[in-house]
């Protein structure tokens, strides 16, 4: 559920870097590649391309 991670991430952001916008869009676009690769391993694909 990419809307409950994505609400998570941008409360844990809003607290850590509020002062880095930059830095706080490079991090919620690595953790959002992560939920992606997190959902693949979940409905078994490409599970051998860890």
């Amino acid at each position: 559920d990419f809307g409950t991670f994505i609400v998570h991430t941008s409360e844990t952001l809003r607290v850590t870097d509020m002062g880095a916008p930059t830095s706080t869009t490079n991090l919620a676009t690595s953790s959002v590649k992560d939920s992606k690769i997190a959902s693949s391993d979940v409905n078994g694909e490409e599970s051998t391309e860890i």
